[in-house]
C-alpha cells in the first residue's frame, strides 16, 4: 500500500510494514523552519522508489521549478 499526502508541508518518506508514507513538502515560499522541496516517486511493478528532492531557497518562488530542467512540451 502507498499513501501520498501533503497537508503538513513537512517532508517525510517512512515504511510501515508494507506501507509507504510519503509526502513531498512544499515548493512555495519557505513557512517557518521547513525547508522547500518537491518529491519524486517512481512507480515500477516491483517496487516504488522514492526521493525527496531540496529546492533552494534563493529560488523565486514564482518560478516552482528550483532550477531543475522539466520536459518542453510537444507542439502540435
Amino acid at each position: 500500500m502507498k499513501a501520498v499526502f501533503g497537508h503538513t508541508h513537512q517532508p517525510k518518506v517512512e515504511r510501515l510494514g508494507q506501507t509507504l508514507f510519503f509526502n513531498p513538502g512544499s515548493a512555495g515560499p519557505k513557512r517557518f523552519s521547513l525547508l522547500r522541496g518537491i518529491g519524486l516517486l517512481t512507480i515500477r511493478k516491483e517496487k516504488v522508489l522514492s526521493k525527496l528532492i531540496r529546492l533552494s531557497d534563493k529560488v523565486n518562488h514564482r518560478n516552482r521549478s528550483g532550477g531543475i530542467k522539466l520536459p518542453k512540451k510537444k507542439e502540435k
